[in-house]
């Protein structure tokens, strides 16, 4: 009986002790010849039995020819089956070494050796030839330029100067040779120089490959925007700053380590020049650009007394919060009202077009065929340097006659505010009283009737401090992105909440963080791109903020990032979630300003 209980297990062990395959170690370059300042990747791979996860491999010291600059991996996969009644396994490890080329010869990379359970697994030798940067040939395209960093943000105008309010054209683009994770990018900041329109932006790198200095470099293209000048001098375009995270090969209890890091665009300054004064029509209200007027409809059919409704569209490249209304001066026996305004922006070949829409109604009061004057606005062309006048064809009225029992509308001396009542007519309310003793009844000494006197005194004044608070939000980028502060950061709240009911722990706290560092960056007028642990503890103390909120978001922020780029496997997601808007509401109450 025992002997037939050892043939048993003999039998199932001898067949897994057969498929102990040994272990193999193989070193690949992706290439064997390269010129100083070029670089080679060492992909080693380590598979068989016995492989487990582990630390690095032990390379030799390859200086002063080759420098290590990256690493990607360890990366490794197992698989174990059974065919036949036999248990087959395989495992493997592998890991990719980026080199820089320093020096010119050639190096031998002898045998790597890693030991796996009682064996030790030899890699085959691999030589890589080194030679000179020589002088690259001249590629069609290729200005000799090279970008100073791998990666790179540029940001190019259209122009190198412009004059006050026209239109520049900024583009921002990426060149990279080496592949990164989780890029952020910052909006451009121009400060109080500009006022800003978005153009567009890509939703993902789709880079194209281009020659600088003999080297081949991806640039892609991440935005573009418009920005109008509003004073003359010397304005400034301030760095563009892009953060991206590198993975180190390393790992944590948590999963993969990476590290990240900032580069900047470099800094712009343009020239803007004032308008000028020689040649400026009395008219001109500050339109800079090139513009068009059109009349819809421009002809119409109607009686005497009636309204013809239409609508003037000034379009054209200057900003649509600065086109003014158009010019028009309504002949004798003509009532020009305005109805409303509406304004939007348009894209065109890469540039903003401002468009103004005002609906117009004109009430004639004198029957037969008439063509009115045309609707102007001068502006000022900065492709020619000179001011111009826009204007639109002139409208065709056929006007029959009207009701003889209604009054005509008497002549405005000055165009009436806008009207709200869309299709009032507009006709005289007449008293039927043949005598008036003078009294005013209960009416004249009613509160309300008093209030109703004060309302256009208190209209006017609300419409002053709107306009101020407007012109403040403008042009004070700090005061603007406090006020937008709480908000944002409370939408990104709702949003986390959101993921948090649909089971995305992940996309939750990747919500807290935004809320968090948005809220951080707004309410302290920080660039949120490469916003840094310490510069948040800083502006927090500097703010206000108590030195235990200051520790808790510097806390909670890590906990976001730990879960937002996979490291935090456990992560609470709901207690984040709460402790985040706990911390944002006393964040708001100590740095009130």
């Amino acid at each position: 009986m025992t002997r037939r209980i050892s043939i048993f297990l003999l039998a199932l062990v001898f067949p897994l002790m057969a498929l102990a395959d040994p272990a193999k170690l193989t070193v690949e370059a992706d290439r064997t010849s390269v010129t100083v300042g070029e670089r080679i990747n060492l992909t080693v791979t380590l598979e068989g039995d016995g492989v487990k996860y582990g630390s690095p491999f032990q390379l030799p010291d390859l200086s002063p020819y080759l420098t290590l600059v990256g690493q990607r991996g360890p990366f490794s996969e197992s698989s174990t089956t059974i065919i036949n009644g036999r248990m087959e396994r395989s495992a493997k490890v592998s890991i990719t070494y980026q080199f820089e080329a320093r020096k010119a010869g050639t190096i031998k990379i002898p045998p790597l050796s890693y030991p796996v359970e009682n064996r030790t697994a030899r890699s085959n030798p691999i030589e890589i030839a080194i030679s000179d940067a020589v002088r690259p040939t001249v590629i069609e395209g290729d200005t000799g330029w090279r970008p100073p960093s791998d990666p790179y943000v540029r940001v190019e105008l259209d122009k190198d100067e412009a004059y006050v309010g026209e239109q520049i054209v900024a583009t921002v683009y990426l060149y990279y040779r080496n592949d990164f994770i989780n890029p952020e990018l910052a909006p451009i900041d121009t400060g109080t120089d500009f006022i800003e329109s978005k153009l567009g932006y890509a939703t993902s790198l789709d880079p194209k490959t281009e020659t600088f200095g003999g080297e081949r470099w991806k640039v892609a293209y991440l935005y573009s925007q418009a920005l109008f000048p509003i004073k003359a001098g010397e304005a400034l375009i301030r760095p563009v700053t892009f953060k991206y995270f590198v993975a180190t090969g390393r790992r944590s209890f948590f999963g993969p380590v990476t590290e990240g890091y900032a580069v900047s665009s470099d800094p712009i300054k343009i020239k803007i020049k004032p308008l000028p004064v020689a040649g400026r029509p009395a008219d001109f209200e500050g339109e800079v650009g090139s513009f068009d007027i059109k009349v819809t409809p421009s002809f119409g059919s109607l009686k005497a007394n009636e309204q013809f409704k239409f609508t003037v569209s000034i379009e054209g490249t200057g900003h649509m919060d600065y086109i003014s209304k158009p010019r028009f001066e309504p002949p004798e026996g003509f009532d020009l009202y305005t109805e409303g305004v509406e304004k939007d922006y348009l894209k065109d070949k890469g540039r903003a077009v401002g468009r103004r829409r005002f609906k117009m109604i004109l009430v004639p009061h004198k029957e037969g065929k008439h063509v009115l004057p045309p609707f102007t606005l001068s502006y000022f062309d900065p492709e020619s340097g000179q001011y111009k006048t826009a204007k639109s064809p002139g409208v065709r009225l056929m006007v029959s006659p009207g009701d003889k029992s209604s009054e005509p509308l008497p002549l405005a001396a000055s165009e009436p505010e806008v009207i709200s009542a869309v299709g009032a007519d507009l006709r005289y309310v007449k008293p039927d009283l043949d005598e008036y003793d003078g009294s005013v009844g209960w009416l004249g000494y009613s509160p309300a009737f008093a209030a109703a006197q004060l309302a256009p005194a208190a209209a006017v004044l609300a419409s002053i401090f709107l306009r101020r608070r407007k012109d403040k939000l403008r042009h004070d980028v700090a005061f603007a992105r406090r006020l937008r502060a709480n908000k944002e950061s409370a939408r990104a709240m709702r949003e986390a909440r959101a993921a948090l009911a649909k089971g995305d722990s992940a996309q939750a706290c990747a919500d807290v963080y935004r809320a968090l560092a948005g809220f951080v960056s707004d309410n302290l007028n920080l660039a949120e791109a490469g916003l840094t642990a310490a510069e948040v503890t800083d502006a927090l103390l500097e703010a206000g903020a108590s030195e235990e909120a200051v520790e808790l978001t510097r806390e909670l922020l890590g906990s976001c990032d730990m879960a937002r780029f996979g490291l935090g496997e456990g992560t609470d997601a709901r207690s984040i979630v709460d402790k985040g808007e706990a911390l944002l509401a006393r964040l708001a109450k100590e740095t009130r300003q």
